[in-house]
């Protein structure tokens, strides 16, 4: 199977710096996010897809329909596993998590204030992995955020949880795998 996995376009709190996991805030992307979507389309668009899969948040599902103008008959599946990370920082400054990870002893397991761990994020992305594999699919999309994307990197490649969160992935950017 071949698995494409997308980062989606910048949102409006990628613009703002804002932290964001929650499905019920409804976060769109920017201008430069639909041209990032519509690039990301362009790049795709002779490749055959058979289904795209989304996180639940609305930035995911705006860059796949955006792609989907390309493939109009593929069908979306959503699935929750494919959220950005709860990084108990929600609707605040980015920086402000990112520096507190940077002082906390151990970044792959500490959880801030009910959020979830980066360990936790790699879990959830394989476990996806693994019911993909299960799928009759030979080529897929998967539109999510930054540390899911580095996730499904982390995971597929074997690499070790320093080294996973160690490579960027911009928006409107994906990595392409074979299952």
């Amino acid at each position: 199977m071949k698995l494409y996995v997308a980062r989606h376009g910048q949102s409006l709190y990628n613009a703002l710096g804002i932290c964001n996991s929650d499905p019920s805030v409804k976060v769109p992307l920017t201008d430069t996010g639909i041209r990032q979507a519509e690039e990301l389309g362009d790049q795709l668009a002779n490749t055959p897809i058979e289904a795209v899969y989304v996180s639940q948040l609305e930035r995911t599902h705006q860059t796949a329909d955006i792609v989907l103008r390309h493939h109009p008959d593929t069908k979306v599946i959503e699935d929750a596993r494919l959220n950005d990370i709860n990084t108990g920082f929600e609707g605040q400054p980015v920086i402000e998590y990112q520096e507190y990870r940077d002082q906390i002893t151990d970044p792959w397991n500490d959880h801030f204030d009910g959020g979830e761990s980066l360990h936790e994020v790699r879990l959830r992305i394989e476990a996806f992995i693994e019911d993909l594999k299960k799928q009759p699919y030979s080529s897929v999309l998967v539109v999510t955020s930054q540390d899911p994307g580095r996730a499904f990197r982390g995971v597929i490649e074997q690499l070790s949880d320093e080294n996973t969160w160690l490579h960027p992935m911009d928006n409107g950017s994906y990595f392409l795998f074979d299952l």
